[in-house]
Formats: structure tokens, C-alpha cells, sequence
């Protein structure tokens, strides 16, 4: 096998991956939207299992009242779908990319700032760390994109 050979097939698996993972967290988004909007409080419960159980941390308060807040949440996951889902169509598209891991960073930093100075609450321990990795996870892919270009 030639190196030109070896090239091609390293940027086709290169792009395979790429696009494989954001149809991955298209359906990820979508179905997290409609899961956070529609059952708010299974996001509690499921969140809450670790530390109630095994008494580490807080957790999240066990009812949530106020619904406020949810057409944001939906409105932005549905919108992290979209993104993830364009970007799988457009590889080389960085504003898409670009906003795709603003957005998780800065919720993942969120939830770090209200892990820290709020409460030590579990749940946002998870959601920092979550969103961080997939922050990270798609910094990671438009490395290896940006690397087949050049």
C-alpha cells in the first residue's frame, strides 16, 4: 500500500468518525431534549439515584416547581441537534463546530461555577463533567478534521 493510499483511507475513516459522531449526538440531543422538557423530574430521579444511595454529595431538590426554565433547556438541546446534525452533513463547516463546543463548554462551566459556589450537588458535578467531555470529544474531532486538510 502506498503512502497516498494509506492517506486517503486515514482521511475516509477520519471523516467516517466525524460524521458517525455527530449523528450519534444529533440523536443523543434530541432525545435528551425531549426527555429534559417532557420529564423533568426522571432527570431528577435519575441524577439523584448515586447520592441518595450511596450518601456522597447533595441531591438535586426533589421536586421541581418551577417549569420556567424548560422551553430554554428544550430550545437549546433542540438546537445543539440541529448543529450536531448539520455538522454531519458538513465536516469542514468550523462556525458549526465552533459553536458546538462554545456551547458545551460554557455549560459545563456553569455547572462547575454552581458545583463550587452554590451547593455541592451532584447533579451538577455530572452535568460539568458530561458536557466537558463532549466538549472536549468534538474539540478532538475538528483537530483531526483540520489536520486531513492541510
Amino acid at each position: 500500500m502506498s503512502n497516498y493510499e494509506s492517506s486517503d483511507q486515514q482521511k475516509n475513516s477520519t471523516i467516517f468518525l466525524f460524521k458517525l459522531s455527530m449523528r450519534v449526538l444529533t440523536m443523543a440531543y434530541f432525545l435528551g431534549g425531549l426527555f429534559f422538557f417532557f420529564i423533568p423530574d426522571g432527570v431528577n430521579y435519575i441524577l439523584n439515584f448515586l447520592p441518595i444511595f450511596l450518601k456522597i454529595l447533595q441531591p438535586l431538590p426533589e421536586k421541581n416547581i418551577d417549569y420556567f426554565w424548560l422551553p430554554l433547556v428544550g430550545s437549546l438541546m433542540f438546537v445543539l441537534t440541529y448543529v450536531a446534525y448539520l455538522s454531519s452533513k458538513d465536516p469542514n463547516n468550523n462556525t458549526l463546530i465552533n459553536v458546538h463546543i462554545f456551547s458545551k463548554f460554557i455549560s459545563s462551566i456553569g455547572y462547575l461555577y454552581l458545583f463550587i459556589f452554590d451547593k455541592l450537588i451532584f447533579g451538577y458535578l455530572v452535568g460539568c463533567l458530561i458536557d466537558f467531555m463532549i466538549c472536549a470529544y468534538v474539540f478532538y474531532l475538528k483537530i483531526r478534521i483540520q489536520r486531513i486538510k492541510d
